[in-house]
């Protein structure tokens, strides 16, 4: 979650980040009163679980959201410029709208609520998307009242921005590996002109593992550079 101070609290080790989480999934249990949530708490074993980390978080930053208002990004997007303190969410690719991304500064917002609904009726833990974009896209369908959203890119459907792909997502995942290779400024300011933050993709690199090569010219390295200062003259000492 971004939140508008300078003060940085230290991460436990992983047993108690993975407890502070669940605690965090605790408004799942009051939703809709019908005890759906009770069932899904005891259907799903975590050991089982696929995807445990990432739906796990998938659920958090929608309680998180609904609790306290605010934005939440992916930490493996880096912010470029500053972006209107509104209830947002951004599209990824044709027809995903992706969760890396959202903005509800308000606590309480109707719309996190009824993903919550819908995290807990509609849970499939080991299909990938079920519980992040796949849930915002469809609940934006029903929020919406229409089936193609296309109408709606770029402006407001009943009080929710739907920001176009560029604002966050201006390369895909299935060319993140763009970030590593050297760019030219004019393209990067031609690409990236409308962008509120670049999403790095991470994950797609799990398996890769490439590196951040301090002074090949890299698109990687000039937004660390340029955006996280600190954490860049940290890495090439």
């Amino acid at each position: 979650m971004r939140h508008h101070n300078s003060d940085v609290q230290a991460i436990g080790d992983g047993q108690q980040v993975q407890d502070d989480l669940v605690s965090h999934l605790k408004p799942f249990r009051t939703i809709s009163g019908n005890n759906q949530e009770d069932q899904y708490f005891t259907r799903v074993n975590p050991e089982k679980e696929t995807f445990w980390t990432h739906v796990l978080a998938d659920g958090c930053r929608l309680a998180l959201l609904w609790k306290f208002g605010s934005i939440y990004l992916d930490t493996d997007i880096i912010s470029l410029r500053s972006m209107p303190f509104a209830n947002f969410t951004c599209l990824e690719q044709a027809g995903i709208f992706n969760n890396a991304a959202l903005g509800f500064p308000h606590k309480h917002h109707p719309f996190i609520w009824n993903c919550m609904e819908d995290f807990v009726v509609n849970f499939i833990g080991h299909v990938w998307g079920q519980q992040g974009p796949q849930l915002i896209s469809r609940m934006l369908k029903k929020w919406c009242q229409i089936d193609n959203l296309t109408a709606f890119m770029g402006t407001e459907c009943n009080g929710i921005s739907l920001w176009i792909t560029s604002q966050f997502y201006p390369i895909p995942y299935s060319s993140w590996e763009k970030y590593y290779i050297a760019w030219k400024k004019e393209d990067i300011e031609q690409t990236f002109s409308a962008t509120y933050g670049i999403h790095v993709w991470n994950f797609m690199n799990s398996s890769k593992k490439r590196k951040l090569v301090a002074g090949n010219g890299s698109l990687l390295e000039y937004y660390f550079h340029m955006y996280c200062p600190t954490s860049y003259r940290m890495f090439i000492h």
